[in-house]
């Protein structure tokens, strides 16, 4: 499941109101499997580090599995001028970060990683053996 969310200026203020207008939005750390750990919002007033979870509870995204660009609300990367913002947040999955996700496994595949350690990764204490069918 790949989706988008979009934020106005003006939603953005309502989230973050201490912050004043929220200027970008830095990915501080991300776990093995490519979701946010932290970020920290940099604002006019200030900046604020807060945990992925806490970004995807007080933004209501469907994962931490998320990047973030902003955009002129015509659709262009330049922000030179002082017009109106939008934050495109693009996101993969709807999880809650248990079980195996598959995006999660998806991206330590292509970063190479082997089946048992992708495994093991989700499935803690584990012990991965041949299977041997007993109905011969």
């Amino acid at each position: 499941l790949i989706w988008q969310k979009r934020f106005s200026q003006k939603q953005l203020d309502s989230l973050f109101p201490s912050l004043g207008s929220i200027q970008n939005i830095d990915i501080k750390a991300i776990t093995k499997t490519g979701r946010i750990r932290s970020l920290i919002l940099l604002g006019e007033n200030g900046n604020k580090e807060i945990t992925g979870r806490e970004m995807r509870n007080k933004m209501d995204l469907k994962s931490t599995l998320v990047r973030f660009k902003f955009l002129e609300n015509n659709g262009s990367d330049d922000l030179s001028n002082n017009t109106e913002k939008e934050l495109i947040v693009s996101g993969m999955g709807s999880g809650h970060a248990v079980g195996l996700s598959q995006w999660g496994a998806r991206f330590m595949a292509k970063r190479g990683d082997k089946a048992e350690k992708i495994l093991k990764h989700f499935y803690k204490n584990v012990e991965i053996k041949p299977f041997h069918s007993s109905l011969r």
